[in-house]
């Protein structure tokens, strides 16, 4: 990592971005439009006070819809309209090929992490979704655990924060038995990849049981703890990123009762991990070379994911 730029989303984003999976669909594709120009114009003023001209823009975008099974995904942010403001070569739409293939798309992080980060056996991102992924001889066992700061930033903003920092609502918090028997239920019996559409019907269970914010982080924290013993209860060290990496609670209590030793990544490589992955994945797509597993992601064979724009 040699230089890396944060720019937060406004509270009007946030909630245009939240809505769009429900507004009609020529509303959604001025939205694609117009944020591949918001996305090509903050990467060009970044650029220019850098004084440099990278090989490649990378561009994931935001996720607004998430259906493998149904032969789709869809990020937000159009590569072609990025293009045209930064002037550079463009990779996006990293996920479809990988979902016409016959795979979910997801997740892509462990090809970089096996070739980028060779010392470490076993990896978790704690984003909207915890993903965890392990080394094997030749490729990654990965998989989506669990909904998390999906639920976390959800119960928080009821108490007016943006977030649960370092965990401290949770920690005042108790679990209530009848959410958690809902949530848990819920979270294991979803096969395959999670996804805000997914997330629906528990922040409904959430909303419904009339508890404290406190109480209802707590609930989430402990159900997802427990999804986690069920569904991916690794040994040895596991390297942790995302914003989940920095609620300190979550990772005491995840070294307290789960039988691995989680630790958080150095503070820049959590916050830019899956930034630096899917430039490493887009410079493989210019290249023609795979940038998937298809062992991961269920696909019937390897792609190289993702429009290439010269």
């Amino acid at each position: 990592l040699q230089h890396t730029h944060y720019i937060p989303y406004s509270n009007p984003e946030k909630t245009e971005l939240r809505n769009l999976m429900e507004v009609p669909s020529a509303e959604l594709l001025s939205a694609h439009a117009r944020w591949g120009q918001r996305f090509g114009k903050e990467i060009r003023t970044w650029l220019n006070t850098l004084q440099q001209t990278p090989h490649l823009i990378a561009s994931h975008g935001h996720t607004i819809f998430h259906q493998p099974d149904q032969g789709f995904t869809f990020q937000l942010g159009d590569g072609y309209a990025l293009q045209r403001e930064v002037g550079l070569p463009v990779v996006f739409d990293f996920r479809s090929a990988d979902v016409a293939a016959g795979g979910q798309g997801a997740p892509l992080v462990p090809f970089g992490e096996f070739h980028l980060f060779p010392t470490y056996e076993h990896f978790l991102n704690i984003g909207g979704i915890a993903n965890g992924s392990s080394r094997g001889k030749d490729t990654m066992v990965a998989r989506d655990i669990s909904f998390a700061n999906m639920w976390f930033n959800h119960s928080s903003q009821k108490r007016g924060w943006a977030f649960d920092e370092n965990g401290e609502g949770a920690k005042q918090g108790v679990v209530c038995g009848s959410l958690y028997s809902q949530l848990l239920e819920e979270s294991l019996s979803i096969p395959g990849s999670l996804s805000a559409e997914l997330a629906m019907n528990s922040l409904r269970w959430i909303d419904a049981a009339g508890i404290s914010a406190e109480d209802e982080l707590r609930t989430e924290l402990e159900v997802m703890l427990e999804v986690f013993r069920q569904k991916w209860n690794v040994q040895g060290t596991v390297l942790v990123t995302g914003g989940g990496a920095k609620n300190t609670f979550l990772l005491e209590r995840m070294n307290q009762t789960l039988s691995a030793n989680f630790v958080a990544a150095a503070p820049e490589l959590i916050d830019f991990k899956e930034a630096l992955i899917f430039a490493f994945l887009g410079l493989l797509r210019t290249r023609g070379e795979k940038n998937v597993f298809p062992s991961v992601t269920g696909a019937k064979f390897a792609t190289s994911g993702g429009i290439f724009l010269p």
